[in-house]
């Protein structure tokens, strides 16, 4: 799938829940995440890339140095990731960071992230 339907549907998804998703682009800084998402008190990075693809050297150093300044950056390459990425901010209390996991999204059971929550 193409980065651009990947975007259209985290656009999307975000709208239904809420969420504002805003097209982040920084005009001294190349290789910065795609999307600034706000939702529930907290501020996520998001980077897409075509399906099968993954981010360049530039773009992991740039998450690395958000990351390391306290930021959430994330990454996903399917519609999958998208919807984990839409679970995670409905399900994560706003006090709590998107821990434990490396940056990209894979598909989790709903039955198994219920269960980590208690519900």
């Amino acid at each position: 799938m193409l980065e651009r339907d990947i975007e259209a549907y985290l656009v999307k998804r975000c709208k239904e829940i809420g969420a504002l998703c805003d097209k982040f682009t920084s005009p001294q800084r190349r290789s910065v995440p795609d999307r600034l998402i706000t939702f529930g008190g907290r501020v996520l990075f998001v980077e897409l890339k075509a399906t099968g693809k993954k981010p360049t050297e530039a773009q992991v150093r740039d998450h690395e140095r958000r990351r390391a300044a306290g930021a959430d950056v994330v990454w996903t390459d399917s519609i999958e990731g998208v919807d984990q990425i839409i679970i995670s901010l409905i399900w994560s209390p706003s006090t709590h960071k998107f821990s434990g996991f490396n940056g990209e999204f894979k598909v989790v059971p709903v039955a198994k992230l219920r269960s980590q929550h208690g519900n």
